[in-house]
Parts: C-alpha cells; structure tokens; sequence
C-alpha cells in the first residue's frame, strides 16, 4: 500500500521538471511511440521513478544535479528496480 504523503509527493515533480526531463517527456506523451505508453512520476517499490513504460519495463531516470551526492541511495534504488526486472 502507498501511503498518502508519497502520492502527493509523487504529483509534486511533475510541475517542477527538469529542462531535461521535459523535453524527454514532450516526446514521450501522447502515446508518440505507438504502442510504448509512457507514465511519469510512477511508484515502484515505494519508489517514485521519473519515467516508466510498462509493458517494457523500462525506467528512466533524467538525474540532475542533486544525484551527485547520492551515489548510494541511487545505486540502492538500480537494485530494488532491478529486481523487479525493470532495466
């Protein structure tokens, strides 16, 4: 189960994306790739990823530059994805 301050967490990152990130997401909505549906700031294992395709299992992760003194906590995060078998 979620928990309510991660779902509004979630929604958060989507009004304050990334130059980056919103340009990747320009060409990703809209069903763009047919058949590729793409969501955005979607919880996985508790974990909010930036973007998401289901049915590839494909996570995408637009870093900037906070993830420069993370280096643990993301290597943390490629294992529990991983073992989900998201690549």
């Amino acid at each position: 189960m979620v928990r309510a301050e991660k779902l509004a967490r979630e929604k958060e990152p989507r009004h304050n994306m990334m130059p980056a990130e919103r340009r990747l997401w320009q060409q990703l909505q809209a069903n763009r790739l047919v058949g590729w549906h793409f969501c955005r700031q979607q919880i996985l294992a508790g974990l909010i990823v930036d973007i998401y395709c289901h049915k590839a299992g494909l996570v995408i992760e637009v870093d900037g530059p906070i993830h420069e003194r993370r280096e643990i906590e993301d290597q943390e995060r490629v294992r529990i994805l991983t073992n989900l078998g998201c690549v």
